[in-house]
């Protein structure tokens, strides 16, 4: 089977990060997702998903349809500061795309 948070993550980072290389990071970190808007969660269950099978540990997030608040956190890591470096990106584009999807109010 093929896991599409793979294909994503490979697309945007094919070898390996080059900031994370240049800033020499090391060590154990933490990432928070927060919004700056109101909206609607999707996916982000999933995307816990992918992170614990790469080994981080998953502090928060938010289920399907849960709404929040600017300022809120959708999603919080941590784990091996290099790989969640690597990850936070598309991360958080993957999070901003389906809860824009998710919020948006029907038409009719």
């Amino acid at each position: 089977m093929i896991d599409l948070f793979d294909l994503y993550f490979y697309e945007d980072c094919p070898y390996q990060d080059e900031s994370a290389e240049l800033l020499r990071l090391e060590g154990w970190g933490k990432m928070r997702i927060v919004s700056r808007e109101n909206g609607t969660c999707a996916c982000a269950g999933e995307l816990a998903e992918y992170y614990e099978r790469k080994g981080l540990k998953i502090r928060n997030y938010l289920e399907d349809g849960m709404t929040f608040k600017p300022g809120d956190a959708i999603f919080e890591a941590e784990g091996d500061l290099k790989l969640l470096f690597k990850l936070w990106r598309v991360s958080q584009t993957f999070l901003s795309l389906m809860c824009a999807i998710s919020t948006k109010q029907p038409l009719w």
